[in-house]
């Protein structure tokens, strides 16, 4: 009887131990505890959608031939930042909380009032050659549309006449891997490339309360892991200097909503 009870005992304790484990796992994968991007040799990595600075919201409203009005739904100016820097060369990432803010909203007879929102959609994802986040300050059904913004690396070209912007690291001795180069030669120039990428903005409406309403004063940054020698890129063919963030010390790019 004794040594059963004490058996028993040890069992509940594993199977306890077991069930706490299993939650930890859960509720640290809800809360983003456990994601972790790592950048790699692969160009697609090495860019993150770091930061959404986010002003207001807005709406366009007018019938009848009169003139389209503009008025602001929703004050919200904040600095939602998704990713925390957890290492370097190469850098290590790790998904944040959903933060909750105090936005500014009208009601009726002019009040205003302030309550404090946390993001109703907040999924970071990365693949071999892009990263995707998804985003929706309020509610589901409430002002802000979904902004959706898709990073895709779609390849690299010779460095040819570019100023050099980000050079792909040379990975072999022979003229193999990038294609469409000057051959297997030899010189420090054919093994500089420059990378590529596609950045999609997608503003989402999926209520009709969000269908007329759009960000303004609002800004997406990216930030491109600075182990990789990058001196400036194109946007909209216009070619930008990059400068640095404050907080991380990597190279930043800014993009406008």
């Amino acid at each position: 009887m004794t040594r059963k009870s004490r058996f028993g005992k040890q069992a509940n304790i594993v199977v306890a131990f077991i069930v706490a484990l299993t939650l930890m796992l859960v509720f640290g994968a809800h809360l983003g505890l456990f994601s972790i991007f790592q950048a790699t040799p692969s160009p697609g990595s090495w860019i993150r959608i770091y930061k959404i600075r986010v002003g207001d919201i807005k709406q366009k409203s007018g019938m009848f031939g009169q003139p389209i009005a503009e008025s602001t739904i929703e004050k919200i100016n904040y600095d939602y930042q998704i990713l925390d820097l957890i290492g370097a060369q190469p850098a290590r990432w790790q998904l944040r909380k959903r933060p909750t803010v105090q936005m500014e909203r009208g009601g009726y007879y002019g009040a205003r009032f302030t309550p404090p929102i946390t993001p109703s959609l907040w999924n970071y994802r990365q693949g071999n050659n892009y990263v995707i986040f998804e985003f929706d300050p309020d509610e589901e059904d409430a002002f802000a549309p979904d902004l959706i913004i898709v990073v895709k690396y779609i390849g690299s070209e010779p460095f040819g006449e570019y100023r050099p912007m980000m050079l792909i690291p040379h990975m072999d001795g022979g003229g193999g891997g990038g294609g469409g180069g000057s051959g297997g030669g030899g010189g420090p120039k054919s093994q500089r490339r420059v990378a590529k990428y596609d950045v999609h903005i997608i503003i989402a409406s999926k209520h009709s309360s969000e269908i007329p309403n759009y960000y303004s004063r609002s800004v997406i940054e990216l930030l491109v892991d600075s182990y990789y020698l990058i001196d400036g890129y194109y946007l909209d063919y216009q070619y930008r200097d990059t400068a640095i963030d404050d907080r991380t010390g990597l190279t930043k790019i800014e993009i406008v909503v």
